[in-house]
């Protein structure tokens, strides 16, 4: 199990992961450094919607983050630097603390792991689910086939980490009405009047996103609750196994019988 500050030199080495979404300390100030596309008079071009972007970011200011990502043009936005930054503004938006949500992880080692997703995102929205997925799609486009070695480590940590926040926001929208961090007295995930069907299976998907990333990167984070899943799927019928299920559609009803129990 990485330590805390194993984490931090992990997220360290990838710095545009490294927003102020997710780690204050490394956030420089924009007071800090002057936009040097101002001073040139080059607001138009592709680097200087980026610059403003991440610029944006760093202040935690998302909608027009977004409004200069989607500024640039197609060709830009299939750069890499790019793909992961549209993923860290919306993951921003969603509400995700990346270092607090990684903590809050790995220092429960033996804790249920919704229990922790649930207790991360309790003012979630249906609007909070969006922007998780929205982080989630892009950051797939990395592995566009599945293939998560197709990512570096880091990488695949991002992608696990927005995964469990996705989760996290579903529960958190679903099954804490009341915004107090624990599921509802009476919330049952198999009555999909109170957890929508396709949630239900976003929420498979992004288990399976989360574990598979996680397993090309090496870390253990989640380590005993992603190991009692990995049992609980061997020890299924291959009708039900829904373990290796990465687009919704694709879970069969005996899946969902199976899926819908694990998250109750």
């Amino acid at each position: 199990m990485r330590s805390r500050a194993g984490l931090k030199s992990t997220f360290r080495s990838y710095s545009h992961l490294l927003t102020a979404a997710f780690l204050a300390a490394f956030v420089l100030s924009s007071s800090a450094c002057k936009n040097a596309f101002e001073e040139a008079s080059t607001k138009n071009t592709n680097d200087a919607y980026f610059f403003d972007a991440k610029r944006a970011l760093d202040q935690k200011n998302y909608d027009l983050a977004i409004e200069k990502l989607t500024a640039l043009t197609p060709a830009y936005q299939e750069r890499r630097e790019v793909i992961t930054t549209f993923a860290s503004v919306y993951a921003g938006r969603c509400g995700l603390d990346f270092l607090k949500l990684a903590t809050a992880i790995t220092d429960n080692p033996g804790g249920r792991l919704f229990v922790i997703l649930t207790s991360q995102f309790r003012n979630a929205t249906t609007g909070s689910i969006a922007d998780c997925a929205e982080a989630e799609t892009w950051m797939r486009k990395l592995a566009p086939t599945n293939t998560f070695t197709s990512l570096t480590p880091d990488e695949n940590v991002f992608l696990a980490i927005v995964s469990f926040a996705r989760i996290g926001a579903v529960l958190g929208t679903y099954a804490d009405i009341d915004n107090d961090g624990v599921a509802d007295t009476g919330f049952d995930s198999c009555n999909t009047t109170q957890l929508p069907d396709a949630d239900a299976r976003s929420v498979g998907v992004s288990m399976n996103l989360a574990v598979s990333a996680l397993a090309a990167s090496g870390s253990t984070i989640a380590g005993t609750a992603l190991s009692n899943l990995s049992n609980t799927c061997s020890s299924l019928p291959a009708g039900a196994n829904f373990c290796s299920i990465f687009t919704p559609g694709d879970f069969t009803s005996p899946m969902m019988k199976v899926l819908d129990g694990v998250i109750k």
